[in-house]
């Protein structure tokens, strides 16, 4: 499903990752999913800066600030009616139909978790650098995902 994947953002589900550049070294990169844990979010937002690092030819980035949050959707599916009954006669010419008319929806949430990080480029390694090719290929394996 289009939330529980690793994705660019789609306009129509709002749902995927997006990133904002601040300056030549420094990004802003979110993921939206619904119906995964935060943490997932978290772990697929960290995955698109590695490749923002490497597409922009960092050997590392740093993660220089972390938010997390979630909004809850509603949702309403409306069910068809249904009327079930039997016509009962009322005399030898006429009749009268009893019925009962059924019908409802399901309702329900569902948990849009966002996380949302701030990135600097490095080529320096030192004890907060994560390695970009080597997060990434953890990550993808992880979940299925190819570069």
């Amino acid at each position: 499903m289009a939330g529980r994947a690793y994705h660019a953002w789609e306009d129509l589900t709002e749902l995927g990752y997006r990133d904002m550049q601040l300056n030549d070294t420094s990004y802003k990169v979110s993921y939206t999913g619904y119906g995964i844990p935060s943490s997932q979010c978290e772990e697929f937002a960290t995955m698109r800066a590695a490749e923002i690092a490497t597409q922009r030819g960092f050997k590392y980035f740093k993660i220089t600030n972390e938010k997390n949050s979630s909004t809850s959707q509603s949702y309403y599916i409306a069910q068809p009616a249904q009327t079930t009954g039997k016509i009962v006669a009322t005399s030898s010419t006429t009749a009268r139909f009893k019925g009962t008319t059924t019908g409802g929806a399901i309702t329900g949430s569902v948990d849009r978790p966002t996380a949302t990080i701030t990135i600097s480029l490095t080529n320096q390694s030192d004890e907060n650098a994560i390695d970009a090719n080597m997060i990434f290929n953890s990550l993808s394996a992880q979940y299925g995902t190819k570069k």
